[in-house]
C-alpha cells in the first residue's frame, strides 16, 4: 500500500502521438476563396440598399407629380387671362374677332360670355372711333326727317324747315331740353365723351319717326354696347381666377 504499482501510460502517449502525427498531414483550408465571396456579397447589398433608396426616390417624385396634376392649374388660368385680353384688343380694334373667340373658347370653354359673343364675331362690330365718325350722318338722317315739311304747314315754316333740311344745321355738345335736336346732340356729345352708356339712353326719348331714320346706327352702337360687356365680364372672369391662384 505505500508503494502502489506504477500504471504504464506508454501505449496511451504512443496513440497521442499518432494522433497529432495524423491531425499534422490535414490539408490547411483556403480561406481567400471565401473572403472573395464575402466581399462581394457586402459589395452587392451596398448596391441593393442604394437601388432601394433610389426607388424610393422615384416613388416620391411619382407622388409629387399625381399631386400636381389634381391641383388646379395655374398655366391654364395664365392662358386663360392672356385670351381674353387678346379677344378684348380685337375688340377695341373693331370688325371681326372669331379668331381671338376660339382661342378663349379653347382654354375656357365654361364661360357663358364666349357662346353669346359668338353671334358678333363673324361680322364684328364698329370701334368707338368708327361710332363717332358715323354718328353726323345718323344724326343728319334724324335731323332731315325732324325739319322735314309737314303738310297744312305755313309757307314760312316750310321754308324755314327746308333751308334747315339743306344747310343742316345741327347743335352739337351737352344740350339741355326734351327736344329732338337737343336729345340728338347729347347723343353726340356722349359719344364724343366715351359714355356708350349713356348714348343709348339718350336714344330712348327720340320720338319713334327719328329712331327709325337712324336704326342702322342704333343697332351699331346696341351692339358694340353689348359685346363690351360680354368681353369685360369674360376678362374679370379670367382675373379672378388668375388672383385666386395667385
Amino acid at each position: 500500500a505505500a508503494n502502489p504499482p506504477l500504471t504504464d501510460l506508454t501505449p496511451v502517449e504512443d496513440r497521442l502521438k499518432t494522433i497529432e502525427t495524423a491531425m499534422s498531414k490535414l490539408p490547411v483550408g483556403d480561406l481567400t476563396d471565401v473572403l472573395a465571396i464575402k466581399g462581394k456579397l457586402d459589395e452587392t447589398a451596398d448596391k441593393v440598399a442604394k437601388f432601394e433608396t433610389q426607388i424610393a426616390s422615384v416613388a416620391n417624385r411619382v407622388q409629387e407629380t399625381e399631386a400636381k396634376v389634381n391641383e388646379p392649374r395655374d398655366d391654364v388660368d395664365v392662358a386663360r387671362a392672356i385670351a381674353s385680353a387678346g379677344l378684348k384688343a380685337a375688340i377695341d380694334r373693331g370688325g371681326p374677332f372669331q379668331a381671338e373667340l376660339q382661342t378663349l373658347a379653347s382654354v375656357a370653354p365654361d364661360d357663358s360670355s364666349v357662346a353669346a359673343l359668338q353671334a358678333y364675331a363673324g361680322k364684328g362690330v364698329p370701334s368707338r372711333a368708327e361710332l363717332i365718325k358715323r354718328y353726323p350722318d345718323a344724326a343728319d338722317s334724324m335731323l332731315a326727317v325732324l325739319n322735314k315739311p309737314v303738310a297744312g304747314q305755313s309757307l314760312s315754316d316750310r321754308l324755314f324747315k327746308s333751308a334747315f333740311s339743306v344747310i343742316k344745321v345741327r347743335p352739337v355738345g351737352n344740350v339741355e331740353g326734351t327736344s329732338p335736336d337737343a336729345i340728338i346732340a347729347r347723343i353726340g356729345d356722349r359719344l364724343q365723351s366715351g359714355d356708350l352708356q349713356g348714348a343709348l339712353k339718350e336714344w330712348d326719348g327720340l320720338p319713334d319717326n327719328l329712331k327709325a331714320a337712324g336704326q342702322d346706327f342704333h343697332a351699331a352702337l346696341d351692339a358694340r354696347v353689348k359685346v363690351e360687356a360680354l368681353v369685360g365680364q369674360a376678362l374679370d372672369n379670367a382675373v379672378k381666377r388668375t388672383g385666386k391662384q395667385g
